[in-house]
């Protein structure tokens, strides 16, 4: 079975998804079965699934970013929805380290390199910010910009699912409000045309576990 997809999600939802095909019933992944996972940036992945390299690509979703199968060729099924949140790091004294305010000092931001899905999405959103965001340091893995934001470097916006238990047990703030998060998609994509029995066995579980 093989999957594209990006370096975050393959830790996290992606790694979930795998363990679920393997251990629930009905197994899909079952003994002398084999996952072949690729990882890489979200343009790459799209032409690994358009030249058949790989039967499945799980990605991000957002109108800024918007990955370009065409409907007629590939369809797809939402596997979850997150949002991302500004977060800063907490000081000693049970408060967070940065402020988002109108008209307050600048902030260091961490931000996202090109060819990140995050970078489009986030870049997107920051273009009508009314906070002074100060590029501080640009990271390419979301797993990085939140080991900086850990350390106090900055402010980042983060998936609310890689930050949501910091954020419960005071390691890290949630900053802004609502208008501040930026809610996006993952996606499975895959080809119209029959794949593997593997492929469309695995498919088939995914799509009736979310039915």
């Amino acid at each position: 079975l093989g999957i594209a997809t990006g370096r975050s999600l393959a830790r996290t939802l992606v790694a979930d998804w795998i363990a679920r095909l393997r251990h629930r019933t009905p197994r899909v992944l079952t003994d002398g079965t084999q996952v072949e996972l690729s990882t890489g940036k979200a343009q790459d992945l799209v032409v690994r699934l358009e030249q058949g390299k790989v039967d499945l690509l799980c990605c991000y979703e957002h109108p800024a970013l918007s990955v370009p199968l065409s409907p007629s060729r590939y369809r797809y099924m939402t596997l979850a929805t997150d949002k991302l949140v500004p977060v800063s790091q907490m000081d000693t004294r049970g408060r967070p380290r940065f402020l988002l305010q109108e008209g307050g000092a600048p902030v260091p931001l961490i931000t996202y390199t090109g060819g990140l899905a995050m970078e489009r999405i986030v870049g997107d959103r920051l273009e009508a910010t009314p906070y002074a965001l100060t590029p501080f340091v640009r990271s390419d893995s979301l797993d990085a910009a939140h080991g900086a934001v850990a350390k106090g470097v900055g402010v980042a916006w983060l998936p609310w699912s890689m930050v949501a238990a910091d954020c419960r047990r005071g390691a890290l703030a949630e900053l802004g409000g609502r208008s501040d998060e930026i809610a996006f998609e993952v996606r499975l994509y895959r080809p119209r045309a029959r794949l593997t029995d593997l492929a469309e066995a695995a498919w088939d579980a995914t799509a009736n576990r979310k039915a």
